[in-house]
């Protein structure tokens, strides 16, 4: 957290975070090269999509899945590799056929992060959250053909 009490997505190198007037916008510096490692790009997989790791004010987010609740970088102590984002097409607006994959944030009563609160990467029909108790940032945008995930469209950008 800062001085000011808001929240700080902490990035890798070569990310930026810029603050707009919706709030903060995790977006990339120019690196000079073609591509690089960065945090939170997505991967689309037969069964979901997979993350490279990032961190919310040096806490690791979870991914929940069909085995629980597993640490985006997986836990190797536990025997648990990288989990993958479950999707799900009935989430998909049926209009756009969009859904997004997105980290969300329920902060401690005074809006403090600490490892006790839950980090949570999901996968929602809106980049918005109507709860003004949780903090909602779009990581990747899915486009749904034929029930299936088509394309996925990294929101944090290199």
């Amino acid at each position: 957290m800062n001085a000011s009490g808001d929240f700080q997505v902490i990035t890798g190198p070569g990310t930026r975070v810029v603050k707009t007037g919706m709030g903060f916008a995790v977006g990339a510096a120019s690196t000079g090269g073609g591509s690089f490692k960065h945090p939170w790009r997505p991967f689309l997989t037969i069964s979901g999509i997979k993350f490279d790791a990032g961190v919310v004010n040096g806490l690791t987010p979870v991914i929940a899945t069909g085995d629980g609740s597993i640490p985006m970088s997986g836990d190797p102590a536990a025997g648990q590799t990288q989990p993958t984002l479950p999707l799900d097409a009935s989430v998909a607006d049926p209009a756009t056929l969009e859904s997004w994959a997105c980290l969300e944030v329920t902060p401690k009563s005074n809006g403090t992060l600490d490892n006790t609160c839950l980090i949570q990467i999901v996968h929602r029909n809106s980049p918005f959250s109507t709860n003004p108790l949780i903090g909602r940032q779009p990581l990747a945008l899915i486009i749904w053909a034929n029930q299936k995930p088509g394309q996925v469209f990294a929101q944090i950008r290199r």
